[in-house]
């Protein structure tokens, strides 16, 4: 995965999608990839690696223990925004990619956004 190509991904997300503030991706052990953002507030990439890996790693031993299956995604909603988490898997290694996204924009809508972007980044 070459990250000048996933850079190139990341701009166009946030030049086509007005409402989508960021897109980062890290390793499931917290460790940052890359990171683009629109935010007022911008958040350095170790510290958005560090909450969403952690995030996974909770959400995943609690679907485990409480509904019994894999996680795939996670979603934290706010007054201001929502924050999409998906795991990742590329070439045998665990990644953990996430959105966050205006109010503004529907949570089916984000939802689909992160999808799109997981799979085109499982096709590089």
């Amino acid at each position: 995965m070459k990250k000048e190509v996933v850079n190139q991904l990341f701009e166009g997300l946030l030049d086509k999608y007005f409402d989508l503030k960021m897109v980062s991706l890290c390793t499931s052990d917290g460790f940052g990839v890359l990171h683009k953002a629109r935010l007022d507030d911008e958040v350095e990439l170790d510290r958005v690696s560090a909450i969403t890996s952690s995030l996974v790693s909770l959400g995943n031993a609690s679907s485990k223990q409480i509904i019994g299956g894999n996680l795939h995604s996670t979603i934290v909603e706010t007054d201001s925004g929502n924050l999409l988490i998906k795991k990742l898997k590329l070439a045998e290694k665990e990644l953990v990619l996430s959105i966050v996204t205006s109010k503004k924009m529907l949570l089916g809508e984000a939802n689909y956004l992160i999808s799109q972007c997981a799979k085109k980044l499982t096709q590089l």
